[in-house]
C-alpha cells in the first residue's frame, strides 16, 4: 500500500528493498570507524586505512578507476594532428583554428605525443581559446578616440564690473600715449655711432628723447600683451585698438629717424670738398 492509499504496482520496487550490506570483501577494505570504537575496532580501522592507501599508490596513472578522465580535457594539438583530426569546412579542408575539446586517447601513441591535462591544471599559454590572454588589450580600444570629445576648460567666469575696470584701464594707456605724443618733439640733430650692425643713436643727452619715447611705446605694447581678456570681446577690442595706435606711433618714430640720418649724410655730403677738374691752357700758335 503506498502513501496515497492505493496499492503500489506490481514492479515497484523501494529503496529499502533494494539496499544490500556491503561484502566482507569491502567491509574488510571500507576504512569505517564508529561513533564509540573499542580497541579492537581501532586496530580494524588502522589495518583497512592502511591497505587503501597502499592500493591507491599502486594504481596505474592511466587506470580506468581514475575519476578525472571523466571531466573534459583541454589539449594543445600539434598542426599536424590538426589537419588530420579537425572537422571539415565547406570548402573540404580541415579546420586548425579551433582546439581540440576531447576526452583521453585510448592509443598510447597519441597520448605520448600529447600533453597530459586535467581539471586541476591550468591553461597554458598554447591554449588559444580566444587567441589572447586576460591581458591583452580589447580591439574596441583602437577605436575608444572615435567616441571620446576634448572639449576646452570651461573659463573661469567674469563679472561685469572687472571687463569694465579692464576696458577703463587699458583706454587710459591709450590716453596717457596721445599726452605723451603731443607733446613729444623731435630733435632737429642726432648722434649717430658706427657700430659692427650698423649705426645707432649713441646714449647721448640730444638723443634722450628719442631713446625714452621708443623705450615708452615699446613697454606699452608688452603691457597690452599681457592683459588677459578672459574670453571678453570688448576687451579684445579694446586692447587690439591701443596696440594699433602704439604701433602707429612706433613705425612714425622709425621714419622720423631714419629721415633724420638721411638728411645727416647729405650734409656731411655737402661739406665734403670736391676736387674741380680744369682743362689745361693751350699755347698759342
Amino acid at each position: 500500500m503506498s502513501t496515497y492509499g492505493y496499492p503500489a504496482a506490481t514492479n515497484y520496487q523501494s529503496s529499502q528493498s533494494s539496499f544490500q550490506p556491503l561484502s566482507p570483501a569491502m567491509s574488510h577494505t571500507y576504512p569505517y570507524l564508529p561513533h564509540n570504537p573499542n580497541p579492537s575496532e581501532i586496530e580494524s580501522y588502522n589495518r583497512r586505512q592502511a591497505q587503501s592507501q597502499t592500493a591507491r599508490l599502486a594504481r596505474p596513472a592511466n587506470s580506468k578507476h581514475d575519476h578525472r578522465n571523466q571531466f573534459l580535457n583541454v589539449e594543445t594539438i600539434p598542426t599536424y594532428h590538426r589537419r588530420r583530426m579537425g572537422g571539415h569546412t565547406r570548402t573540404g579542408s580541415h579546420s586548425s583554428n579551433a582546439p581540440s575539446l576531447t576526452r583521453s586517447y585510448s592509443s598510447g601513441e597519441e597520448e605520448d605525443e600529447l600533453p597530459r591535462t586535467s581539471p586541476n591544471t591550468p591553461y597554458s599559454a598554447k591554449v588559444a581559446l580566444w587567441q589572447d590572454g586576460v591581458q591583452a588589450a580589447s580591439p574596441y580600444d583602437e577605436f575608444g578616440y572615435l567616441g571620446k570629445r576634448h572639449y576646452e576648460p570651461a573659463r573661469a567666469h567674469v563679472s561685469e564690473a572687472h571687463i569694465d575696470n579692464t576696458c577703463l584701464a587699458i583706454e587710459q594707456m591709450v590716453y596717457e600715449l596721445n599726452e605723451r605724443v603731443l607733446a613729444f618733439t623731435f630733435p632737429k640733430h642726432l648722434d649717430v655711432e658706427e657700430t659692427a650692425n650698423g649705426q645707432r643713436l649713441a646714449y647721448t643727452t640730444r638723443n634722450k628723447p628719442v631713446l625714452e619715447h621708443r623705450e615708452y611705446l615699446e613697454r606699452l605694447l608688452t603691457k597690452l600683451d599681457e592683459t588677459p581678456s578672459h574670453g571678453s570681446q570688448r576687451i579684445v577690442e579694446t586692447r587690439r585698438e591701443a596696440a594699433r595706435i602704439a604701433n602707429q606711433q612706433l613705425d612714425q618714430l622709425e621714419r622720423m629717424e631714419k629721415m633724420m640720418r638721411h638728411n645727416l649724410h647729405y650734409e656731411q655730403w655737402k661739406k665734403t670738398p670736391r676736387i674741380h677738374v680744369t682743362e689745361p691752357e693751350l699755347a698759342p700758335l
